[in-house]
């Protein structure tokens, strides 16, 4: 047992352990400017000990010693790179090394970084991070060689083994959710190491999508082709929506709509995923739960096969400008006539820049929505709510006051914008389908804002319940009337936006072999018995009957 004990102490005694320790948490502690609850910044502290405990393992275990000085060295250079990359994201750009600063770094050319470079890597901020690097080391080995002195060994050993612990909660994670929370993003090395692997994966399946949809024949068609308009929205809540029953008037124009009765309003709805990415690869393929992602076509280009002019409308992702499937630039060309390159402060900006196509044609629109930071996604004067309102009482500070009543005035303005929309492309035959990718909990019922982590709730309907609304010309109501009454009496049965692409396809009337009439709620056909998987796992249903 002593012998054991000794064992276990051994790589925790010593300078290099405590010098290690240090840079791990600087390195590391980078990730605080982006992920600053608390438990994050309890991952962080742990993952440095664990890391630095791995790390101090490896320089006894190698031999001889000028190896084992080469390894430690590295692992030096290694932290230090990283701190100061993501000191200078941080000092010039307000971010760390992330999936978007990988993706953009994928898609620079030669051009590019030389112009990058010479716009930002000023002579002077390369010898002030120089002059950093040495006062650093000076500063560390100083602060290492006064606690290698204490009496520190047990409780970091013990940090240690806890760091561990947090690696197996994220296996855990992968093996059950197929995702593995925010834990690699609380270690710099394997926060990269993980962006890089996401970006190969990308490429991947993007490289299989465009040899699928490129081999793709002309698609069959009977009878008149209406327009329709896809809106996909942005952590959109249903517990804010007054839509659906909340006590605040945050959409009064689908509530006006509704109450004329040419909405359909579905409300029992959920998103498979509750972060972006996954739940858009369940949005745009035809494919189930994208377990296959990458074998089936993708919604647009079967619109595109049955001659439709096709439009894709992004606010957050733009062709060329990272590795997600839809930024794609060759997959984005063969699906789209029409997409746009730039940026709007709001959405209702990015509407009014839309041009009308000739008909049949297919908008497909990407909003910022109601995504953090809520602030910024509706002007000033739809600040309509204030934390000074009656009721946001019932929220303990003025910061999640302030939270709620900025989210509800987004909520409200993305109701303006559907209505917008509607009102742009709703002359003549046409339909409207508008949901969100994923919900949002906003201090609903515990201290948390956001959504990510709905595995670790109980409570997982504020992040996987959406809205979905239908709407329909009158045009479109008088050729289709059966099609029609079918999808305004469907309005309760049990949905997930996975299903949505055959939706698209049987209310636009377009098969081709590709249409699965179980999967569309407004078929006859339609298996409402199914039951829904979220989380990759989860059986939605059976779990909500089991509560």
């Amino acid at each position: 047992m002593v012998r054991l004990l000794h064992l276990l102490l051994q790589p925790a005694c010593g300078m290099r352990f405590v010098f290690l320790l240090l840079l791990n948490l600087l390195s590391n502690g980078m990730a605080a400017y982006v992920y600053h609850n608390a438990a994050s910044l309890l991952f962080i502290i742990l993952l440095s000990f664990a890391a630095a405990y791995l790390e101090s393992c490896v320089c006894l275990v190698v031999r001889p010693r000028w190896l084992s000085n080469v390894c430690f060295g590295m692992m030096v250079a290694v932290h230090e790179v990283l701190s100061l990359v993501d000191a200078f994201l941080i000092f010039q750009f307000q971010t760390i090394v992330n999936q978007d600063v990988i993706d953009i770094l994928a898609a620079t050319n030669t051009s590019e970084a030389w112009g990058f470079a010479v716009t930002y890597l000023h002579p002077w901020l390369l010898i002030t991070f120089a002059a950093l690097l040495v006062a650093l080391n000076v500063l560390l080995e100083k602060i290492a060689r006064w606690l290698s002195g204490k009496k520190h060994q047990p409780l970091s050993v013990l940090c240690a083994f806890a760091g561990m612990a947090v690696w197996a909660l994220m296996v855990w994670s992968f093996v059950v959710y197929h995702k593995g929370l925010d834990i690699p993003q609380c270690h710099a090395v394997t926060r990269v190491a993980n962006s890089l692997n996401v970006l190969r994966q990308n490429l991947k399946k993007t490289a299989q999508l465009c040899r699928v949809c490129s081999e793709m024949g002309p698609i069959a068609t009977e009878g008149n082709l209406p327009d329709v308009v896809v809106v996909i929205g942005e952590s959109h809540s249903v517990y804010h929506t007054s839509l659906y029953g909340y006590e605040l008037p945050t959409s009064v124009f689908m509530s006006k709509r509704a109450a004329e009765g040419d909405l359909a309003v579905f409300d029992d709805v959920v998103s498979p995923a509750d972060f972006t990415n996954r739940a858009m690869m369940s949005v745009f393929s035809l494919d189930s739960l994208s377990a296959n992602f990458g074998s089936e076509p993708l919604f647009p280009m079967c619109f595109r096969r049955a001659g439709y002019a096709t439009a894709f409308y992004d606010n957050q992702y733009f062709a060329g400008k990272g590795t997600l499937f839809i930024s794609d630039k060759k997959l984005s060309d063969l699906m789209y006539n029409v997409r746009n390159d730039v940026k709007y402060d709001y959405d209702m900006d990015m509407v009014a820049a839309m041009d009308k196509m000739p008909s049949p044609s297919l908008y497909v629109i990407h909003l910022n929505g109601q995504h953090y930071d809520y602030r910024e996604r509706y002007p000033e004067s739809f600040a309509r709510f204030t934390a000074d309102d009656k009721a946001y009482a019932k929220y303990g500070s003025m910061e999640e006051r302030l939270a709620v009543a900025q989210y509800d005035n987004a909520t409200l303005y993305n109701d303006y914008v559907i209505d917008g929309i509607i009102r742009k492309f709703g002359d003549g035959d046409c339909c409207v389908v508008y949901f969100s990718d994923h919900g949002e909990e906003v201090y609903d019922y515990r201290d948390f804002v956001g959504h990510g982590n709905a595995s670790l709730t109980c409570k997982r309907d504020y992040q996987l319940r959406v809205p979905l609304l239908v709407w329909m010309s009158p045009t479109y109501r008088e050729r289709r009337p059966e099609k029609s009454a079918r999808v305004m009496e469907a309005v309760h049965l049990p949905v997930s936006i996975d299903d949505v692409p055959h939706l698209l396809l049987d209310m636009a009337g377009i098969d081709g072999g590709y249409l699965n009439p179980k999967r569309s709620v407004a078929s006859p056909l339609y298996d409402k018995a199914h039951h829904r998987v979220v989380l990759g796992c989860v059986d939605y249903d059976r779990d909500r009957k089991g509560k």
